[in-house]
């Protein structure tokens, strides 16, 4: 018996077709990948690595907690998307608009302009399947660090299935084969996986959180922003008036201060991600709605059963109130209590929490 763990490398700071173009991890994608390796509990008795960058660096990471030896293995790279290289998908729409719809048509398996032939990354998935059962130890676990077409590509040849496009490995996704006497079966797997789809951004007044949450962001061509602030006097005019030119000017806009999770079926089917900035703010208007405490967690709690399929990351905003002075007033009080305790609420149901401080992210969860 064998075990492969087959994993997709860190996220990169270009949202393009990068199958042959040699991008590191950006500094979110590797502490991302570094907080896997603090939770990743399995044994590992070495590692295989496609040789290109963003998959290598995401191997040495592993090795850090386990200290075995690293093979680049040159079947394990990605596809060569040809003229799709380098390229964003809004750019590929345009530019090529008729092998795009075929692209989509056909699950991007197409032979692309310049590209790798589909047969061929079947003839690469092969080779290494059979290298597995011929070259590597019995009893072993071998970690596989590549790329997401190709991984699905190979899963594919081990299992003997057509997945059809129904798997989309997100960056750090992970699926745990067995090979037993020559057969390969998946033993768990995270499919579209939820796992880093909700990410929850703490920070103080003016900590650059906000910032912080549309830089995550940015290399998304289509994001949703939801806003949830009322504009009731020239003071909040200013502050709405700065956060709209502080993003991109592209992003599609909702507006909803009471009720989030019934207006995502407004959200364009091209979003990819959305941004909710504030849920503070949100609270607070149903707060002094006079909604209750279990009233707002379940109109919270909405949002994240309710948010499309399409979308793949969820960004929340929310202030931390309860480090400064005690408020005067008891309505002030009553409401800092209920935003702490609606923040442990957003912590515990989002994947990934950050706090911001001065400027200055750091990862919570």
């Amino acid at each position: 018996m064998r075990r492969i763990i087959l994993m997709r490398h860190g996220d990169t700071e270009g949202n393009i077709f990068c199958g042959s173009t040699d991008l590191s991890l950006s500094f979110l994608g590797a502490e991302k990948i570094k907080k896997k390796v603090l939770t990743f509990n399995e044994k590992i008795d070495s590692i295989y690595t496609s040789p290109l960058k963003r998959a290598y660096e995401t191997a040495k990471l592993f090795k850090m907690r386990n200290d075995v030896p690293i093979y680049e293995e040159k079947l394990l790279r990605e596809v060569d998307y040809g003229i799709f290289e380098g390229k964003r998908w809004s750019e590929i729409e345009v530019q090529y608009p008729e092998i795009a719809k075929r692209y989509i048509k056909n699950n991007g398996r197409i032979d692309l302009p310049n590209g790798e032939k589909v047969e061929d990354v079947k003839n690469r998935a092969y080779m290494l399947k059979n290298k597995i059962l011929n070259e590597m130890e019995d009893n072993k676990t071998f970690l596989f660090v590549t790329h997401s077409n190709f991984m699905v590509i190979f899963l594919e040849i081990l299992l003997n299935v057509e997945f059809n496009g129904k798997i989309i490995v997100p960056n750090g996704g992970v699926f745990f084969v067995d090979e037993i006497d020559g057969e390969f079966f998946l033993s768990s797997e995270k499919i579209k996986s939820r796992n880093e789809r909700f990410l929850l951004v703490l920070g103080g007044a003016r900590s650059g959180k906000s910032s912080f949450a549309e830089s995550v962001l940015k290399n998304y061509d289509n994001v949703t922003y939801i806003a949830t602030a009322i504009n009731f006097d020239d003071e909040m005019d200013k502050r709405i008036s700065l956060h709209r030119k502080s993003r991109p000017s592209h992003w599609q806009t909702i507006e909803e201060p009471y009720d989030i999770s019934k207006r995502l079926n407004e959200i364009s089917t091209k979003s990819k991600a959305v941004l909710i900035d504030c849920i503070t703010v949100y609270s607070s208007n149903l707060f002094l709605k006079g909604e209750s405490e279990e009233k707002i967690k379940e109109n919270i709690d909405a949002i994240f059963r309710n948010m499309p399929d399409n979308i793949e990351k969820v960004v929340m905003v929310s202030n931390e109130v309860g480090l400064g002075i005690v408020p005067v007033n008891r309505m002030a009080r009553e409401y800092r209590d209920l935003a702490g305790r609606l923040n442990r609420f957003l912590a515990q149901k989002c994947d990934t929490v950050y706090m911001v401080e001065a400027g200055i992210p750091r990862i919570l969860k």
